[in-house]
């Protein structure tokens, strides 16, 4: 037996074992939301709540020494060898706690936490203490008829706090009392021999009172649900994680990691199982928990290689399947929107038009903000889905050592240089394609001004001109190969477009992500132009396609005048009772047939242009 403090412990199992010798870069989960990572030499622990495998009860994990717990929730895996009991906090830096609900934090297990480690911070969500401080007083509400029939399964849990001694309470409050409090939006420096990091917290969606509506046990506004971001240096490299240990749908927060994509090396993101109904993915993708969607569109908007370790599963509730990933990829290809012929740059675009969602612990601000935040995750869907799975989702069985480093230095200038050449190669391409249109442009503009002249001809010489019938053959040979010339522009046009938007546009969209990652702080040039390309083709080749149709709105001036003479020779030589010489009428036939062939090559082309299939 090996004591630590007051507490008497075996020795370490196997997930502790693991624990007492991560390296830099190496992680584990340990089910639920519990983490433990390395972070450049820096030790953190996320919502370390259970001591036993099991979930503590609501209220009770902020009660010291009470075992109330939720029988019916099961632990999933081996309590022997794979929970993580207290001790382990001397291998330990820092503990962070997203919330106060049993399954993310217990009270018991920070009290045996500092006595292991007395140098061990914690960190919680500021109003932690002051929610906790109140809860003694809270158990003395005058209840009335609803809060006694709501309360009642509840009661023998909120029971030991009645009866607590001063020298309970005064425990509770000293262990509290060592809790670090944090804001939304401001940072603690976290040292280790010389070793910082730099924590942000931001708040998440979530509800936080104990049974996501208030109850009369809850007198005080519960703390806000929080996740973190760390900063640190790897190899004198500038390195990012989120620790999200609870969250809703939450297009700010898809945000942040996008914003960090350059630096950003795992991210620890919670999910909800994928086998509920409908509406009820609705009601816990946005009003609770985030969803297997939210995942499949993260791993898009991350850099080639950020490790994504699920949490919310594998210990209590459920274990996730691959099939549950897959099913959610597929999900997401639904919002795809063909129009995004750029759809990184339509999905920063998208990004920054975020405006802030008020985020507080009433479950009222929830539901009215999800409208809003259902609405920008279908836009952001949209372009995402264009995007390749760049995420590497790890570590779905708990226990497993998850390995988060950063590409050397040589590999890193490799992947420029290549991405530069590939870029200049791509550019001379667009500028190709530019000139090709452009040129195209007044080649219509010419031939616009001949199928004007002919028929203007023809129809000043009508009456003049002795042999009609003669001249309307002629007019009609003239504007036929001029419909074909509309023909060939049009096609011109639009295969143009086709390669852009289903070769160039992809391979430009894959560069210029890699790009941003690589050289993240040193725009260049190359990126400005090639987001400048939306002038000639915007979502879809716009401009082109108009082009395109131009040309076969054009065509039609040339192929049906020319149609027309030929009918109308047609009729002046019947009409007239004017006996046909087979010289005419060998001219007709030609001079019909030779009509009708452009409008038979448009449709054997059109399909050709916009798809690329013979």
């Amino acid at each position: 037996m090996i004591e630590i403090g007051c507490t008497s412990v075996k020795k370490l199992n196997k997930i502790e074992t693991i624990i007492s010798s991560l390296k830099p870069g190496e992680a584990i989960h340990l089910g639920h939301s519990s983490v433990v990572g390395n972070f450049g030499g820096v030790r953190v622990g996320l919502d370390l709540t259970t001591t036993d495998g099991w979930i503590p009860a609501p209220f009770s994990n902020l009660i010291l020494g009470n075992s109330t717990r939720i029988s019916h929730l099961l632990p999933l895996i081996d309590v022997e060898q794979m929970v993580a009991r207290p001790h382990i906090a001397k291998y330990l830096d820092v503990i962070l706690y997203s919330h106060l609900h049993p399954d993310h934090f217990s009270l018991d297990f920070v009290a045996q936490a500092k006595a292991a480690n007395p140098k061990l911070r914690v960190i919680s969500p500021v109003g932690t203490k002051e929610y906790i401080y109140h809860l003694e007083e809270s158990v003395h509400f005058k209840e009335n008829i609803v809060s006694k029939l709501f309360m009642f399964p509840y009661r023998k849990i909120i029971e030991p706090l009645k009866h607590e001694t001063e020298e309970q309470k005064s425990a509770r409050r000293r262990i509290v009392n060592q809790i670090e409090e944090i804001s939304p939006k401001s940072g603690i420096v976290i040292e280790n021999k010389g070793i910082s990091i730099f924590l942000t917290a931001s708040e998440a969606i979530h509800p936080s009172y104990q049974f996501y509506l208030r109850t009369s046990y809850e007198s005080v506004v519960p703390p806000p649900v929080t996740y973190y971001r760390l900063d640190y240096l790897e190899s004198e490299h500038k390195n990012c994680a989120f620790l999200i240990g609870e969250t809703a749908i939450d297009p700010e927060l898809f945000f942040d990691i996008f914003n960090k994509r350059g630096e950003l090396k795992i991210v620890f993101l919670p999910i909800t199982e994928q086998s509920s109904p409908k509406g009820m993915k609705f009601v816990e993708g946005y009003f609770a928990h985030q969803s297997l969607l939210a995942l499949s569109l993260i791993e898009r908007i991350v850099t080639k290689g950020t490790k994504l370790v699920l949490l919310h599963q594998g210990l209590w509730y459920f274990e996730l399947t691959s099939k549950d990933i897959d099913h959610a990829r597929l999900s997401l290809e639904k919002f795809s929107s063909r129009k995004a012929a750029l759809p990184f740059v339509d999905l920063t675009r998208e990004f920054l038009s975020i405006n802030t969602f008020k985020k507080k612990w009433k479950l009222l601000d929830i539901l009215l903000t999800a409208p809003a935040r259902r609405k920008k995750f279908d836009n952001l869907a949209k372009y995402a889905s264009r995007l390749p799975i760049n995420g590497e989702i790890d570590g779905l069985p708990i226990g497993n050592i998850i390995r988060f480093g950063y590409p050397t230095r040589s590999e890193m200038q490799l992947s420029v240089d290549a991405i530069k050449a590939a870029l200049d190669v791509h550019l001379a391409e667009y500028q190709a394609l530019s000139a090709e249109i452009e040129s195209g442009w007044e080649i219509q503009k010419t031939l616009l001004q001949y199928t004007l002249l002919i028929i203007g001809t023809v129809i000043t010489l009508v009456t003049a001109f002795p042999n009609t019938a003669l001249l309307y053959l002629v007019a009609s040979i003239m504007l036929s190969l001029l419909g074909w010339g509309y023909i060939e522009q049009s096609i011109r046009m639009t295969t143009i477009g086709r390669y852009y938007k289903q070769i160039l546009s992809p391979r430009m969209n894959q560069l210029i992500q890699t790009l941003n990652h690589i050289d993240l702080y040193q725009p260049i040039d190359d990126q400005l132009k090639v987001m400048n390309w939306e002038d000639f083709f915007r979502a879809g080749n716009i401009r082109t396609a108009l082009m395109g149709v131009s040309a076969g709105g054009k065509f039609a001036y040339a192929v049906l005048p020319g149609i027309a003479f030929v009918i109308a020779f047609y009729f002046t030589k019947s009409l007239g009772a004017i006996s046909w010489t087979s010289l005419e009428a060998i001219g007709f036939v030609f001079t019909a047939s030779l009509s009708l062939l452009p409008l038979a090559t448009l449709m054997f082309n059109t399909r050709f242009s916009f798809t690329g299939e013979e």
